[in-house]
């Protein structure tokens, strides 16, 4: 192939953006019937969640659908920059407060009671089943 694949979807991104952007957000197959009323493009509702999920940006546990703006390939973005958004402690009572929860968590964790069910080693000799 001459240059890197373009979809059929590129020239609607934002508008894809846009309807996954609503509370709560347009499902695919919506987002599909959408396209093929306005533009007649007749498409799937999976090859648009393709579509999304590969221009989302990465790197964060969950993956959020946000397509990337023009010209920016959301690969183009070091995780590091995403992960550098999540939110950290900004004051001491903050800091204090999470530091005692977590003393409190190692204060309370007891090692559960020792049930009959412990020790129990299954017979590979004996059939599985009733009785």
């Amino acid at each position: 192939m001459p240059g890197p694949y373009r979809s059929i979807l590129n020239e609607h991104r934002k508008e894809i953006a846009d309807l996954r952007k609503t509370h709560p957000p347009t499902p695919y197959s919506q987002i599909a019937k959408i396209l093929f009323d306005k533009y007649k493009i007749k498409i799937r509702a999976s090859s648009i969640w393709s579509f999304v999920k590969a221009r989302s940006i990465e790197g964060e546990r969950k993956l959020k659908y946000v397509i990337a703006e023009e010209g920016t390939p959301a690969s183009d973005q070091p995780a590091g920059e995403v992960n550098a958004k999540k939110e950290t402690p900004t004051n001491d009572a903050q800091r204090a407060a999470i530091e005692s929860g977590r003393a409190r968590v190692k204060q309370t964790s007891e090692p559960r009671p020792k049930t009959e069910w412990d020790d129990f080693e299954p017979d590979d000799t004996k059939p599985l089943g009733h009785s």
